[in-house]
């Protein structure tokens, strides 16, 4: 009766020892494929995080400047759109160049850092647009 338990607890260590083998394997294996991941990721988001712009910049300034111009040219036209008035071809430029320059809006937005609370600029490209998508890009879209 000793040898059969000595035997069982054997076999039971063995398969305990090749299951452990086997989790080890496993996760040497998925650690290949998360540090290939981690290394493609921080490349891509390397080179993106490049092409962030900072808030401050002069041309920024300029954007928003122009939207805000369209903004006033929206807040006049869309309640006369209800009148049914000829439109001009100096209008349907100005439509398109609105429709245009919030089509542009969304990439320039995605790339352009915003200051934290202590004054820095937030450079995390995830971060950027996380704070993106939470405040003006439902607007954006909607425009």
């Amino acid at each position: 009766d000793g040898g059969n338990e000595d035997k069982a607890a054997r076999d039971k260590n063995r398969k305990r020892e090749e299951i452990m083998m086997e989790r080890y394997i496993i996760r040497h294996q998925l650690g290949k494929c998360r540090a290939f991941w981690f290394r493609f990721r921080n490349r891509a988001f390397h080179r993106l995080t490049s092409l962030t712009v900072h808030p401050s910049r002069p041309w920024r300034a300029w954007w928003d400047f122009m939207a805000c111009i369209v903004i006033c040219y929206e807040a006049v036209t869309l309640p006369m759109n209800f009148l049914d008035l000829e439109d001009s071809i100096s209008w349907q430029v100005l439509g398109w160049f609105a429709r245009i320059l919030w089509t542009c809006d969304i990439p320039v937005q995605l790339f352009t850092k915003y200051n934290l609370p202590d004054g820095r600029a937030e450079h995390d490209l995830f971060r950027i647009w996380q704070h993106y998508l939470k405040s003006w890009f439902f607007l954006d879209v909607s425009m």
